[in-house]
């Protein structure tokens, strides 16, 4: 074998075998959402609506960028990374740090319903024989497990990344009080979701409706 087919063997091998890929970590912070990884091409940060709030391009493979995120403290982005290796982008939805505090949980019972933080009493309205389910929601200035304990049964919930919104789903006793802790980030919270239940007939007397989802004519 020549000595040029060896080099270029050798060559080969060395760009095959250079630096590891370093999967991007995400961190959003008050003000600006940092990037770190292997290979950044451009990040970009939408709000909850799909609004572009901020975008940063490299000029080259980098392994950091930094942007204005521009977003209202407590709001919901997403942050679009896309890299050198991955040919679709990767997606994290975090929520902006609000005054300070490193976990911050809310719940959303019935789901759908709207987050409201979990704190003493929380209560809910339910037609009766409806089954209901609740989202919690949490967030917090560093990754880490959160344990949530709800009506007794243990959950984990882990935090991958600083700012990052996660969610646990559960059924939960539509007809009874039902009692929440949650600890990590050294908080301790406790909270109990406390249902009104509703006759179906008296649920239909409540019923309003609030607004026209397109318009409509009768003619």
């Amino acid at each position: 074998m020549s000595r040029a087919l060896l080099g270029a063997l050798a060559l080969i091998a060395a760009v095959g075998c250079g630096e590891p890929v370093v999967a991007p970590v995400v961190r959003v912070g008050p003000e600006v959402v940092t990037v770190a990884g292997s290979g950044l091409r451009a990040v970009v940060v939408t709000d909850e609506a799909g609004l572009v709030l901020g975008r940063r391009d490299a000029r080259g493979d980098l392994d950091e960028l930094r942007i204005d995120h521009h977003g209202a403290p407590g709001a919901f982005i997403e942050v679009a990374v896309t890299t050198r290796t991955e040919r679709e982008p990767l997606r994290v939805s975090a929520r902006i740090p609000t005054a300070p505090g490193p976990l911050s949980v809310q719940v959303d019972v019935p789901s759908g319903q709207g987050a409201r933080p979990l704190q003493g009493s929380v209560p809910f309205v339910v037609v009766q024989g409806s089954s209901v389910q609740a989202t919690f929601v949490f967030s917090a200035r560093e990754p880490g497990p959160v344990q949530v304990v709800v009506d007794g049964v243990p959950h984990t919930v882990l935090i991958r990344v600083a700012g990052e919104r996660a969610a646990l789903t559960l059924p939960v006793v539509p007809d009874r009080a039902t009692a929440v802790s949650v600890t990590g980030h050294g908080v301790a919270l406790e909270g109990t979701l406390r249902p009104t239940v509703l006759a179906v007939q008296a649920a239909r007397e409540r019923l309003v409706l609030d607004g026209v989802a397109f318009p409509a004519s009768a003619t």
